[in-house]
């Protein structure tokens, strides 16, 4: 089944985590573990629903206030045919130049325009940034997406320093007209933290519970 495209990953997890837990419910043996006598179906039940529920709690904390500006499928930086990309006399000409004293080292970038400005996605040593401008092409704010190995090692120092227990998963630069602040997201088998950095300032935004623990 193909979801349409304003689907991202996120909104399928969910639905993975919905089936899961009704046809556990209602068909444990749809999954095929009717055939394995030496299991006991109403604890098979059990677990696929609380797998289902680890998969729909982790997917929601990362996509709300724990996780704010964490990336899904929509941070591709790739050709989409479904996708109108604009032309360079389609760009607003202020919006470019700003662009281009921002990012000059840039080459993969590509302009979009929706109801409320312009947005510019592009990629550079495996870092996802988009960039947003208002309709005037004024800019408005930057993300720029990390995976764990591109995090900037003096980050990388200050997180494990105060949570030595901690693996950093990913991290989310905020860029905006008034301050640059950075967003990680770190756990350990029991929590799982949002850890917001502005001028060394190391602050803890949002901490949940890490529900795959409850898989073990």
């Amino acid at each position: 089944m193909k979801l349409p495209a304003r689907y991202t990953g996120r909104h399928f997890l969910v639905i993975t985590a919905f089936i899961l837990i009704r046809h556990s419910i209602r068909a444990p043996g749809l999954f095929g573990f009717r055939h394995l006598k030496s299991i006991n179906m109403k604890n098979t039940s059990g677990l696929l629903v609380r797998m289902a529920i680890v998969v729909l709690i982790n997917t929601l904390a990362f996509s709300s206030q724990a996780n704010p500006f964490l990336p899904f499928a929509d941070t591709v930086v790739t050709k989409d045919p479904s996708i109108h990309y604009l032309r360079l006399n389609e760009i607003n000409a202020h919006a470019a130049r700003d662009f281009i004293a921002r990012f000059p080292a840039s080459t993969n970038e590509k302009w979009m325009r929706g109801t409320t400005g312009y947005t510019v996605k592009f990629s550079e040593n495996e870092i996802i940034t988009h960039v947003y401008y208002d309709r005037a092409g004024n800019f408005i704010k930057a993300l720029r997406y990390y995976v764990e190995k591109s995090i900037p090692a003096r980050f990388k120092k200050s997180l494990l320093s105060e949570f030595s227990d901690y693996t950093i998963v990913a991290g989310t630069e905020l860029i905006t007209a008034k301050e640059k602040s950075f967003y990680f997201h770190i756990k350990n088998r029991k929590r799982i933290k949002t850890v917001r950095i502005v001028s060394d300032i190391l602050e803890v935004t949002a901490d949940y519970r890490n529900a795959e623990q409850d898989l073990h």
